[in-house]
């Protein structure tokens, strides 16, 4: 009997193999715990991040937008998706300030404020641009020079996609290494700008006050241009035809469709001027479609000239621009497409083009050229000098700048 309460009853704490099971469970559910509270904090700030990088991405692509619409608004003209009209009328950029500041909205969910800051740079012809743009709370900003496109630069060739020459063709002075390619932006408004829209009254040509030219009619005698006559439906001249302008009679003449001077014929523009190299007497002809001289078909320029060719411009078979004073900055021509200079044709004056540039079979330019691409092949030849800017007198020339500031994007 006393025995019975000498007997030891073990409990289950004063087990050493439960204890350890039960220091186990609980730091199993510590880890767990543990991990799980690291996962969902791990969650949130994931979500959060890419809330963040997601507000932040649009909010830079805004911004870029916005400099990208500031940039058209500034060099398209007549543009027709809502820019501020001060920013369309000025041809002085000096003259654009704070006071043209604007927003732009996207229907709540983001918007770009536009901003111009005084800046030491900042000329007639280029201006520092500050575009914030705002999503969903998230906000940058990007700035920029924009500036007036410059298509002649001070060498003999500037191309988008570079220059080949082939079978003894000539550039001189030789072309940098690496050539100069540039900035070519897109159409608008392009290497060329697009031109304005034609006379209302050609807009159904030929018409009374907008004819195909004829010799018989609008050439007075002595083979002088009638000056009531400054719009034509087509222009072309042909079989030994000349045709001259008085100077300040015919500033500027449209051509609603083709420009053509073929075998043989002569334009002589501005041909009383007693000094032919007054850049004053400025003559502009704009053609809407194609401009061909070919055949011996030629362009004397005394003062200046500026050809706008809406579509295709072509030179061939022995034709000639400017070859009588020989001055490459009084001269200069602006096709929108294609241009071509073949068959020991001559243009002494600038070239510029939103498409390609060739010159073959002895074609020669004494100036400039600027295109999307160059090919010369054949014994073509460029010539280039350095104290006279090609087509710097012409009134084309008042949309190229230096170019010295670049189009440089900082953040």
């Amino acid at each position: 009997m006393k025995n019975l309460f000498h007997i030891r009853i073990t409990s289950p704490l004063n087990n050493e193999k439960g204890v350890a099971a039960l220091v186990t469970i609980i730091m199993a559910i510590i880890i767990l715990g543990s991990i799980a509270f690291n996962f969902i904090a791990e969650t949130r700030q994931k979500q959060s991040g890419s809330i963040l990088t997601y507000t932040s991405t649009n909010s830079l692509m805004i911004a870029e937008a916005g400099l990208r619409f500031t940039q058209k608004c500034l060099l398209e003209v007549d543009a027709t998706w809502g820019c501020p009209t001060s920013l369309q009328n000025a041809g002085d950029w000096t003259t654009i300030t704070a006071t043209e500041n604007f927003n732009k909205d996207f229907g709540g969910d983001g918007n770009f404020a536009i901003s111009f800051p005084v800046h030491a740079s900042n000329d007639e012809d280029n201006i520092f641009v500050t575009a914030t743009g705002t999503f969903r709370g998230g906000q940058r900003s990007l700035s920029r020079f924009i500036s007036r496109i410059c298509v002649l630069g001070e060498n003999a060739i500037t191309s988008c996609l570079g220059t080949t020459t082939k079978n003894n063709s000539l550039i001189d002075p030789p072309l940098p290494d690496p050539p100069i390619t540039g900035e070519c932006p897109e159409d608008p408004p392009g290497i060329v700008g697009p031109f304005s829209d034609a006379p209302v009254e050609c807009d159904s040509c030929p018409s009374v006050s907008c004819p195909h030219f004829d010799t018989g009619d609008h050439l007075l005698a002595g083979n002088w241009l009638d000056p009531s006559f400054t719009r034509f439906c087509d222009f072309k001249m042909k079989n030994g035809e000349v045709v001259k302008t008085h100077v300040g009679d015919h500033n500027n003449i449209v051509v609603k469709k083709d420009f053509e001077i073929i075998n043989n014929s002569t334009l002589r523009v501005n041909d009383d001027a007693v000094d032919p190299l007054d850049a004053t007497k400025d003559t502009t002809i704009t053609v809407y479609d194609d401009a061909t001289i070919k055949n011996n078909g030629e362009i004397k320029v005394k003062g200046t000239l500026t050809l706008n060719v809406g579509d295709k411009f072509d030179m061939k078979n022995s034709s000639r621009i400017n070859n009588t004073q020989g001055e490459a900055a009084n001269a200069s021509v602006w096709a929108e497409d294609d241009a071509s200079i073949k068959n020991s044709s001559l243009l002494v004056g600038s070239l510029a083009s939103d498409g390609k540039i060739s010159l073959k079979n002895n074609a020669e330019v004494q100036g400039a050229l600027f295109g999307y691409s160059v090919e010369l092949k054949n014994n073509a030849t460029v010539i280039y000098t350095d104290n006279e800017d090609a087509g710097s007198n012409t009134t084309g020339y008042s949309q190229c700048t230096s170019g010295d500031i670049g189009p440089n994007w900082s953040e």
